[in-house]
């Protein structure tokens, strides 16, 4: 990850679709998809929390493709200056 005029951008793979045989279809219902992603800033050595913002899965982000999710907007996070 690199930072750039305050700005990074970070992909972390979760899968929600399945391509198993149908044998695995049991799996298919045991699959839990988040409701709620947390992005929290911390900082310094201590990972002192400097801001945090709790989106919704299904209203604040769309898939970009079978293994990722992208923000619908930029996500904002103010640390101490």
């Amino acid at each position: 990850m690199t930072v750039e005029n305050g700005r990074f951008t970070i992909q972390i793979p979760f899968l929600t679709e399945y391509h198993e045989p149908v044998i695995f279809a049991e799996l298919r219902n045991k699959c839990r998809r988040p409701k709620t992603v947390v992005v929290t800033l911390l900082e310094g050595d201590q990972n002192e929390e400097r801001d945090h913002l709790s989106l919704d899965m299904a209203k604040d982000f769309t898939k970009a493709d079978a293994t990722a999710y992208k923000p619908r907007l930029d996500i904002v996070l103010h640390g101490a200056h």
